[in-house]
């Protein structure tokens, strides 16, 4: 790893309990962004997926500014209250120019480093269940200070929410059907009884690998969700995720 001319790392980059996602890491200006990023670990994601993560991971570190906060979490059979992120950092803001490129270099050099072990690895089973909603409101604690449009969900999953809320693509074995779009007043009923539509106003939505056999159903519901909670779909789809923002130190 290259040496930094100075180290700033700000917070440290480790899992931390819920509780203490708001209020740690330093301040953020109003051109800082918030940005988290879920990466789903069930059995229906394709090995060759990875790449299209790690590409999407690589875009987002790239694209990081002083101020910016990346937060990593994984889906899979965790819900709300196991909720645990694998990396949080934020990256450290100054008024002088060499120890913001020196920040902005060391918050990469984090991201790189731990990419390799945010992803399932091929000789791990995949989770049974894909507990997508549950997880966004759950993550969505990091941005209840704070949103705007610089702030995003970057979700890298084929979309396709298993669990006792929802079987988005259904299960032929189990007889349960795929989702129609007439299921989803009452889905939304049901998610609103859960508490599990959180005010994100202004939020981009990206989902990164989207897939399944119910695709066009799949993405007209994430489409009404964000309208729901106040964000915008951003990406849907099987491009990698690319950062808008010009990098600027």
């Amino acid at each position: 790893m290259k040496t930094s001319r100075r180290s700033f790392l700000g917070i440290a980059a480790t899992a931390i309990p819920i509780q203490l996602l708001n209020g740690c890491g330093m301040s953020q200006d109003t051109n800082a962004a918030t940005v988290v990023i879920l990466i789903d670990h069930s059995d229906t994601i394709a090995p060759q997926d990875n790449e299209l993560y790690l590409q999407s991971i690589q875009s987002v570190s790239d694209g990081l500014r002083g101020g910016d906060r990346i937060l990593i979490a994984q889906i899979g059979n965790s819900g709300r209250a196991e909720f645990l992120p694998v990396f949080d950092h934020t990256v450290l803001q100054t008024n002088i120019r060499l120890d913001q490129e020196d920040a902005v270099t060391a918050a990469k050099e984090l991201v790189t480093a731990a990419m390799p072990g945010l992803l399932r690895q091929k000789n791990v089973k995949g989770t049974l269940h894909t507990r997508i909603l549950e997880t966004i409101a759950a993550a969505s604690q990091a941005f209840r200070h704070k949103t705007d449009h610089r702030d995003r969900i970057i979700i890298l999953s084929d979309g396709i929410e298993d669990s006792a809320l929802a079987d988005f693509d259904g299960s032929p074995t189990d007889n349960v059907a795929s989702i129609v779009e007439a299921d989803f007043p009452e889905l939304f009923k049901k998610l609103q009884a859960a508490d599990l539509l959180p005010p994100l106003p202004g939020v981009q939505l990206s989902i990164i690998g989207a897939g399944g056999n119910n695709y066009a159903t799949v993405q007209q519901f994430w489409q009404q969700y964000a309208l729901r909670i106040g964000a915008t779909v951003r990406d849907y789809g099987r491009l990698p995720y690319r950062d808008s923002r010009r990098p600027a130190l």
